[in-house]
């Protein structure tokens, strides 16, 4: 499988939120790729972020911080699109 097959079949992400609760991070949980999600989520808890994991969906719907305009830190998940 290619890595752009498996994203297409990543039906859940990673999230991080902030103590607002808005969700300022994401990582898709790609099929194959389970390292890559693993580091990624390993960058939230440092940030100081929860992690849960939820749907796509969810994702798109409230990604971005509405307290705050400045993203939290320059993850390279914040420029996948999902």
């Amino acid at each position: 499988m290619s890595k752009s097959d498996a994203i297409g079949e990543a039906t859940h992400a990673y999230i991080g939120r902030k103590a607002c609760g808005c969700i300022v991070a994401a990582v898709l949980d790609t099929p194959g790729y389970p390292k890559r999600a693993a580091k990624e989520v390993a960058k939230f808890i440092r940030d100081g972020l929860t992690v849960e994991r939820v749907e796509n969906s969810v994702v798109r719907a409230e990604f971005g911080c509405k307290h705050n305009k400045k993203p939290v830190a320059n993850h390279d998940q914040l420029k996948l699109e999902i």
